[in-house]
């Protein structure tokens, strides 16, 4: 840690820092997520050095200090170096540094350049000490057998003199940037001032809250409607609390669009005078302008010594000078001066006070961003927007799978190579195809024959198999990296799904290992799933643990949503049902006599009986559109329910849009808002592309019909979920299928009313919406305006009458 002393005119640093951080191309080896890898690093470096030591004149552990005269300040470097041979002709320096390759691949391995210029200072230290240098070593032991490969490093006293005169020139002048945007920071927080000259009802009280939990360092659950402001409610007193302690505010939501709306916010929120910055900080996949195999090598010209490099170019104080640094301003700066766009949202990221990303860089233990969770981050704030997202998004981290298929496809393309590292692969490949093939005939004879069988995994076997993929993956790199190039069936190519390229091979050897680390867990809260048809996965029954304990880590800590009641439920699967919690739920803020809320209990939506109340359900739709013109939405189970319904409907003048899996919203949303002619019913489905993040403001929609409360399908999966939450809180049913469907339902429902000036109505169809097991579980306001009307028709008829003219189109 760097600290630089102005009264004193000390700089005070260690030999690391001089290294720059361990990210982007300097790291040796990708990151480790098996157990005790630190611990076990630690015991092979002890066991060599202790072994060293007993040799004469060998010291290990040395601690090593200079200072110096440097441009007006006394600098003060210090460090620990592994281990010092003295000689005849001078002394040895070694640095010593565990890896997982193996044996073979050792052989082959080159220094890092991290661990040559680390080995390199200590030896200029020493130097400036008096001791004559005879060469620096860099020893690479490997985990896996004990096999050592020592690594010389070329010592040239002017290459390095020169080489710290940059690092310290780039280094202390980022510390001193740092150190005045604090102070700068801290007196722009005491005179921020809420962006909007009034502040909304029920906003007051959210502020309020989120100010609390800011400076207590507590969670709050936030229920706020469409129209309450929660956004800015949210932002303003979590960003003035992380400008007055110096503190970063992470801002994490599920959707593009969702990030776009909080930029804004923070937009009027910071001032160029306050110098404080959000970065926004999007994936490697959308920001390259690349698509070629040099990044998945981690070879890319634009990472080479990147961080130095960034710091002499001078554009990271210019993009420091905007409050608000969004991906375009990243990319456009990245391609002027060939840097990683990606890289260089990172290090932003460092400089700022907020940083908006999507949930993964919170919460994917895979695409976290190390830099910040990797220690402590107890000082820092968190908003988790769309909160109701998050517990089925982070299910979805810890529930590797496999597909035998896929496996099976590599294992003759690896053996027919020559190359090692390909036959291992294949080896290990076939291992597991065996392993599960083992599996699937022993659950046959024990079970008989079926499409599926549920069974613990053997975790003993994984484990080993955990350290067998570590190594083989890093070996694969490191072929990589000396070879440059693969054979033709392993090249990186482009699949489904994926913008970027990707090598088809090390896909495979993540799953697997992804499938090992999730193994490592509690057993409780995993469920096997080994399908005949050739594949198996380990499904995440619950990550509330895992929840919990990223929230925990946090000072404070908001949580909301629109449709985040009830709380009990969602703070049982965000992990934050604790004592420390605080629970606000805010009613809707538009006037009620814009909105109607009625029930139509006269069908049954259940799977057994839906077939039978299609017609009528189509009828009720066509008849209840008659009564005005315009667009309307209808929100069914599944698309076969839908399409069964509107095979009965007689739509005279209306017009129907379906929605089709994984379509752009854009065309059909222009469709919609240009039309003031006829009446249009989109058809679509609950949790759909038009159920949540998508707006239909004014006339874009007059009416929603939801049909059925949405619950999640019928499968294997969902039913080990219920049986889960039945064995833990005897609520299965409501808490696989019950909770999750309403949230949909009122999602859905979200989409007509956006303003204070819309109006519109929401019906409700089927009679499980009468049934207090449902009913009682929808938001609080909605419970109170909902009504069952004899006649729905003679009800919504009145609601039109009432409106004001003007309104229609």
């Amino acid at each position: 840690m760097i600290a630089v002393n102005e009264s004193r005119h000390i700089i005070r640093l260690a030999v690391r820092d001089l290294l720059g951080p361990t990210r982007g191309s300097s790291s040796d080896e990708p990151s480790f997520a098996g157990p005790g890898r630190g611990r076990l690093g630690q015991d092979v470096h002890t066991v060599y050095l202790d072994r060293r030591v007993k040799e004469a004149r060998y010291r290990k552990e040395v601690t090593v200090k200079w200072s110096f005269p440097w441009r007006g300040y006394s600098v003060e470097i210090e460090g620990r170096l592994d281990g010092l041979l003295e000689g005849p002709n001078g002394v040895t320096v070694e640095e010593v540094k565990s890896t997982l390759h193996s044996s073979h691949m050792l052989r082959k391995m080159p220094a890092v350049k991290r661990h040559a210029e680390q080995c390199g200072f200590y030896c200029l230290m020493l130097h400036h000490s008096g001791v004559e240098i005879r060469r620096g070593v860099v020893v690479y032991v490997s985990l896996l057998d004990g096999s050592e490969r020592p690594v010389d490093i070329e010592f040239d006293v002017i290459r390095y003199e020169q080489l710290l005169q940059v690092r310290l020139d780039i280094l202390i002048a980022a510390q001193v940037q740092k150190e005045e945007l604090r102070d700068v920071r801290a007196e722009y927080a005491a005179g921020m001032t809420f962006p909007f000259a009034e502040i909304r009802d029920c906003q007051d009280i959210m502020v309020e809250d989120v100010r609390g939990v800011a400076e207590s360092g507590r969670t709050l659950l936030c229920s706020a409607p469409t129209g309450t402001g929660k956004t800015v409610a949210a932002l303003f007193p979590m960003v003035r609390e992380a400008l007055r302690v110096n503190t970063r505010l992470f801002f994490v939501t599920a959707k593009v669009s969702q990030q776009e709306l909080a930029l804004d916010t923070l937009r009027l929120i910071l001032k160029p005078e306050g110098r404080a910055c959000a970065v926004q900080i999007t994936s490697k996949e959308r920001t390259c302008p690349e698509n070629d195999s040099r990044c998945v090598d981690r070879r890319c010209p634009a990472l080479d010594n990147f961080y130095f490099r960034l710091h002499r170019s001078g554009i990271l104080t210019d993009l420091l000078e905007n409050p608000v640094i969004d991906r375009a301003m990243i990319e456009e700066a990245a391609a002027a001066h060939q840097f990683c766009a990606f890289e260089l949202s990172l290090t932003l990221a460092e400089y700022a006070t907020v940083i908006v990303a999507d949930f993964n860089y919170v919460f994917d233990p895979n695409v976290q961003l190390k830099r910040f969770f990797d220690e402590s981050f107890s000082d820092m704030l968190l908003v988790v927007d769309e909160a109701h997202n998050l517990p089925k998004r982070a299910q979805g981290y810890y529930s590797p799978e496999l597909d035998v298929h896929e496996l099976r496809g590599f294992i003759p393309l690896c053996m027919d190579e020559d190359l090692d590292v390909y036959r291992r692969a294949g080896a290990l490949l076939n291992q597991v195809c065996a392993h599960f093939d083992g599996v699937l005939r022993k659950l046959a004879e024990e079970q008989g024959p079926s499409e599926w069988y549920v069974a613990e995994p053997d975790r003993s076997w994984f484990e080993r198999l955990h350290w067998k993929i570590e190594s083989l993956i890093l070996d694969y790199h490191l072929f990589v990296a000396i070879e440059q190039s693969r054979p033709a069936p392993f090249v990186p190519v482009q699949t489904q799904g994926r913008e970027r390229l990707v090598d088809p091979l090390l896909e495979q050897l993540y799953a697997i290992r992804e499938y090992c680390r999730c193994c490592d867990h509690d057993p409780d809260l995993f469920a096997a799933v080994w399908y005949t048809e050739g594949r198996f996965k380990l499904l995440c029954l619950d990550a509330a643990p895992f929840l919990r304990e990223k929230i925990n880590g946090f000072h404070g800590s908001v949580c909301m949503s629109a449709t985040l009641t009830p709380f009990p439920f969602f703070s049982r699967v965000l992990g934050v049902d604790n004592v420390d919690t605080l629970m606000l739920d805010l009613p809707s803020p538009f006037p009620v006599e814009n909105r109607l809320f009625a029930v139509c209990p006269d069908v049954d939506t259940t799977y057994k009986k839906r077939s039978a109340s299609a017609a009528q359900i189509g009828k009720t739709l066509v008849e209840l559109m008659s009564l005005r013109r315009g667009n309307y939405l209808a929100f069914f189970s599944s698309f076969a329910f839908r399409d069964e319904v509107v095979k009965t409907m007689e739509l005279g003048s209306v017009r129907v849009l379906l929605q089709t899996s994984g379509m752009d919203t854009s065309g059909v949303l222009r469709e919609m808002e240009a039309n003031r002619d006829e009446t249009l019913l989109l058809c679509a489905v609950h949790g759909g592309v038009f159920s949540e993040g998508v707006d239909f403001p004014g006339h874009m929609a007059v009416g929603a019909f939801l049909v059925g409360p949405g619950l999640p399908a019928l499968t294997v999966e969902q039913e080990l979920i219920r049986a889960y939450y039945e064995r833990h809180m005897g609520a299965g049913f409501e808490y696989a299928y019950v909770y999750p469907g309403l949230n949909r339902v009122v999602q859905s429902g979200g989409r007509v009313i956006r303003s204070s000036t819309d109006r519109g109505i929401v019906i409700l169809l089927g009679k499980r919406f009468v049934d207090p097991v449902y009913q009682e579980k929808l938001p609080e306001y909605w419970q109170k305006e909902i009504g069952c009307p004899e006649d729905l028709k003679a009800e919504v008829k009145q609601f039109w009458e009432a409106a004001d003219d003007s309104w229609a189109f």
